[in-house]
């Protein structure tokens, strides 16, 4: 060991992945493509969810973590009872021998009197259709039922029906009221609202109370239209939704007329066109569907045309609007693990169902989780053939699911529509129906926004197999036409894997529309089309191609854990920890509880031990950054726990999460040597530069455009002259860039002649020849990290200089002048480093001990004290001490001005590498009291062969009197 050698933390490689976890189901985005994280500006640290930013004129990403089951903040419950088991308790036949629809509503009715429970479907096979004069064959209206049944492709439902035309096989129906009729009292908004706000100014709050279920809403008026250049609604204005919201009042400010409302508002409300309030308490609550197959006979009729829909004597005209589950009216409420199959009397047509699949309307608050859609037989006009509708709908979450073989797969409609997110899904195979019919054989296609302006939706991580997500204008359907589809709504990290268009994303919406990352073998977006003068302007797209670098991955998924405060913890860089340190503060260690700046309430933190030689010590494990102690040297790996004790947040995967970290502890001999360049400069081509010298420039530029003039390389050189005669284990260069743009390839090249000097050095007279040894791209985090160990040692081993070049060999954007901060940087933390690690081969006890030639044979014991000093050889070796001669104790402590205790000791810089020191304390001297230390710093000067040491104590627990230490001497050869 030398006066050169400084012991630091050694650079960490390691990079960390994430898993981003939904609500309930996990999953990860792997990357297709080499790149480094890019996040949009549109949402970045800077992101507010109610920004001062307008609707009307402005670019904003709003706030989607609202979506689903309460918000996204509780669980879909796994509901234990009471059970109503439909073929114990009330004859279902689960053969399909017998219809089973009476049986089964007997069941619904039996829970529904109970005040809720289970209707359980055994496994099986239930046959079921609309009795007569009713529109749905099994249906539900009281809150808390669940119809389960035992597993998808266990419990099987078909309808044996095919006169469905605007039928369900279940339905599941909420009081009237419902979201438009504008029966009751309507409280008018006295201030237009043009951001996202959840603060409403109201005529009156006197009528409303804290828990209100309310609908906010406006009126289309000719000036909302004239003002959202759709001349062709004009006329239409009476027949037109009007947007509408689904809120719950939180809080009532009656000084400022105002109603606090749990989601934020989702466009721009207006006096003028008679923005209003109604309370709407009546709904369903906690209804699900879930765990069962579900299916329906074919039709044997063969009239399918596009428009055949509006003659109900058609074939076509008698399965028109037909739906597998229908939701209306309902609140916080569930579809899981729902798939759509083909029956047997289907043959060979591998028809599933006649029309639709799942609709949603006038609902908020629904989760439709791990449901695969597909294969409607009819897929015409009218609105036929759609897996997955979301129509006049707040805030539900569509996650995990599958549309597959369809007109439309999953569908947002009609001005109601907000707040939605599709997250995770996939549209496969669009623009084909099947049955009968057969073939490719419906006009529409894609999964769309589809009519009347429905607004503010998002679609996030999805993926379009033979298909594309679209928001664009649709100048189609009956006046009003559909037209303006859509406004605001976000298309995030799409993935496509074959487009019949040729895009990934067609966005052309009102206001602006964003596209923001994509990624597959098809990334295009498009957003130009029909009217392009109507949607102006000319919606938002980046990261075209670039959606596996994306950052975050999930939108909604981010907003989510921002939101609700799920902690995100940090465990901090990897570490090297030198001989003599056995401790140190894990001061790094971050948790981040999403926006709030202080943990919630119930929060906490934790660290464990993961991994390593031996059990390790903390002085309090439940803080987060403990001093620890490592009683013995090895790789030890700790992992920091953050968590959310509150029963809101109860078996949330993101409601815990852990970050490990890992601690390399080196024993004696293992050291780092820490160099600066001796000579750093870039050269640089061109008539006007090829003689000019930049050794003193604080930077090192690189550049490489094909052409003279332009380019730029960069050279550095390390003596290594202290590096002679020592084992080079490892040696990383280290360099700082000062350029953010990412897209470009390195090389590192070794040059063979040291003579030149970073005060003479040009482009004309720069060193070579070089030799080629990595290609690098520009590393995301700035600091740019080589490993050139077998170069250094090679060198240090010969003529002990060792010269670098730093170029660029291929970059996109031909203005960029890449960067390292030189030497003569202002920042000195920022300056080249070349970090060296070095091995020391030590004698043994018994090697040392033979350099005392005057001790006899019956003196050289580990436990022999010679000169009768009452240390023996074993602590005379540790501490440099002389074995033939009284030595003072080897352990003295001291107070300094500071009030610290620190122990001081002398130590023998010849330990083997397998040993290792630990200070003990105790409070009694009793044998079993003494115990590690945490956290103990070293300072240690003078060297190689012995050392003065001293050890900072901790302040010892209040309330203790007398406390007594000791140096503990460990080998792990012993």
């Amino acid at each position: 060991m030398t006066d050169s050698v400084r012991s630091k933390p050694w650079p960490s490689r390691r990079v960390r992945a994430f898993a981003r976890a939904a609500g309930v189901v996990a999953f990860a985005l792997t990357p297709g493509a080499v790149g480094h994280a890019w996040e949009s500006p549109l949402y970045d640290a800077s992101w507010s969810p109610t920004p001062a930013l307008e609707f009307e004129t402005d670019k904003l990403v709003q706030d989607f973590s609202y979506a689903g089951y309460h918000r996204g903040e509780r669980q879909i419950p796994d509901v234990e009872g009471p059970i109503f088991d439909a073929v114990s308790g009330f004859g279902a036949d689960p053969t399909g021998a017998t219809d089973s629809t009476t049986a089964i509503q007997q069941a619904i009715e039996a829970a529904a009197q109970a005040g809720g429970g289970v209707v359980l479907l055994p496994e099986g096979l239930f046959h079921v259709a609309p009795p007569p004069g009713e529109s749905a064959a099994l249906s539900i209206g009281t809150s808390g039922i669940v119809l389960r049944g035992e597993g998808e492709g266990r419990t099987f439902l078909v309808n044996t029906s095919t006169d469905m035309r605007g039928k369900r096989v279940v339905s599941v129906t909420g009081p009237s009221p419902y979201w438009f009729w504008n029966n009751g009292t309507s409280y008018p908004l006295t201030e237009d609202l043009l951001s996202p706000t959840k603060r409403l100014p109201v005529s009156n709050t006197a009528p409303f109370a804290v828990g209100d279920w309310i609908v906010v809403r406006n009126t289309i008026t000719t000036d909302w239209v004239n003002e959202h250049n759709e001349p062709d609604w004009l006329g239409y204005e009476n027949s037109m939704s009007g947007l509408a919201w689904s809120r719950q009042v939180v809080g009532i400010d009656e000084a400022a007329g105002e109603l606090e409302i749990d989601v934020p508002t989702r466009y721009a409300l207006k006096t003028r066109d008679s923005a209003r309030v109604f309370i709407r308490n009546g709904a369903l609550f906690e209804v699900g569907i879930e765990h069962l197959s579900i299916g329906n006979v074919q039709h044997e009729g063969s009239q399918w045309g596009e428009s055949d829909f509006s003659d109900p004597a058609t074939s076509a005209g008698q399965v028109h609007s037909s739906r597998l589950i229908s939701f209306l009216n309902v609140r916080n409420g569930w579809i899981r693990n729902v798939a759509s199959f083909q029956p047997e009397e289907n043959g060979t047509s591998t028809c599933h169902m006649l029309s639709n699949g799942i609709v949603l309307r006038e609902c908020r608050g629904i989760t439709i989780r791990d449901c695969h859609l597909q294969r409607p037989q009819y897929g015409g006009g009218g609105g036929n053939g759609y897996m997955f509708l979301l129509q006049h709908t707040s805030d539900c979450l569509v996650e995990n699911c599958v549309a597959e073989f369809n007109r439309h797969g999953l569908v947002f409609a009609s001005m109601g529509s907000s707040g939605n997110v599709l997250r995770h899904c996939t549209d496969r195979t669009t623009g084909k129906a099947t049955g009968s019919t057969g073939g490719y054989n419906t006009s529409g296609r894609a999964s769309d926004h589809h009519m009347h302006f429905s607004h503010s939706n998002l679609v996030d991580n999805c993926t379009a197999d033979d298909s594309w997500f679209t928001a664009h204008y649709r100048p189609y359907g009956t006046p009003p036409k559909h037209n303006l589809t859509s406004a605001h709504s976000v298309f995030w990290n799409t993935r496509c894997e074959g487009s019949p268009t040729g895009f990934a994303v067609h966005s052309q919406q009102s206001r602006y529309g964003y596209a923001i990352g994509t990624r597959g073998t098809v990334t295009a977006v498009r957003t130009t089309g029909l009217s392009s003068e109507k949607t102006n302007p000319v919606d938002h797209v980046e990261g075209v191609g670039q959606g596996d670098t994306l950052d975050p991955p999930s939108l909604s998924l981010d907003q989510w854990r921002r939101r609700l405060g799920f902690p995100d913890p940090d465990a901090g860089p990897d570490r090297n920890l030198y001989f003599p340190n056995a401790g140190l503060a894990l001061s790094a260690a971050t948790v981040a509880w999403g926006d709030a700046a202080d943990p919630p309430a119930g929060a906490s933190v934790g660290w464990r031990q993961v991994d390593g030689p031996a059990s390790v010590v903390f002085d309090d494990p439940d803080r987060l950054s403990p001093e620890v102690a490592f009683p013995a040297p090895g790789v030890y790996a700790l992992e920091l726990v953050a968590s959310l004790d509150s029963s809101l947040y109860d078996d949330f995967p993101d409601s815990e999460k852990s970050d490990q970290v890992t601690i390399n502890v080196h024993p004696p001999g293992v050291s780092e040597v820490v160099l600066s360049p001796s000579d750093d400069a870039y050269v640089r081509d061109g008539a006007a530069n090829v003689d000019d010298n930049f050794g003193t420039d604080s930077w090192l530029f690189m550049k490489e455009v094909g052409g003279t003039d332009y380019d730029r390389e960069a050279y550095l050189k390390f003596d290594l002259g202290a590096l002679a005669g020592l084992a080079i284990d490892s040696a990383e260069l280290v360099l700082h860039s000062g350029e953010t743009d990412l897209d470009a390839t390195g090389a590192l090249d070794h040059v063979a002649d040291d003579a030149w000097s970073e005060s003479t050095v040009t482009w004309a007279n720069r060193p070579g020849p070089a030799v080629f040894r990595e290609n690098w791209s520009p590393a995301s985090d700035g600091v740019q990290r080589f490993d050139i160990g077998s170069l250094v040692a090679g060198e240090a081993a010969t003529d002990e200089v060792v010269s670098l070049r730093l170029r660029i060999v291929s970059q996109t954007n031909s203005g960029t002048v890449f960067k390292f901060a030189s030497k003569e940087s202002p920042k000195a933390d920022e300056r080249p480093e070349l970090r060296v690690r070095i091995r020391e081969e030590f004698p043994s006890f018994a090697d040392w001990m033979a350099g005392f030639a005057d001790l006899s044979g019956e003196e050289r014991g580990e436990e022999d004290d010679p000169e009768s000093d009452r240390i023996g050889n074993l602590a005379e070796w540790i501490h440099a001490l002389d074995p033939s001669r009284p030595s003072a104790p080897p352990l003295t402590t001291r107070i300094d001005g500071d009030n610290h205790q620190w122990l001081e000791f002398s130590l023998n810089g010849r330990l083997p590498g397998t040993a290792w020191l630990r200070i003990e304390a105790s409070d009694t001297l009793d044998a079993g009291t003494w115990t590690l230390l945490p956290g103990v710093s070293f300072e240690m000067t003078g060297g190689p062969v012995a050392y003065s040491v001293r050890a900072r104590l901790p302040t010892p627990p209040v309330g203790t009197t007398r406390r007594f230490y000791r140096l503990a001497y460990q080998n792990a050869d012993d």
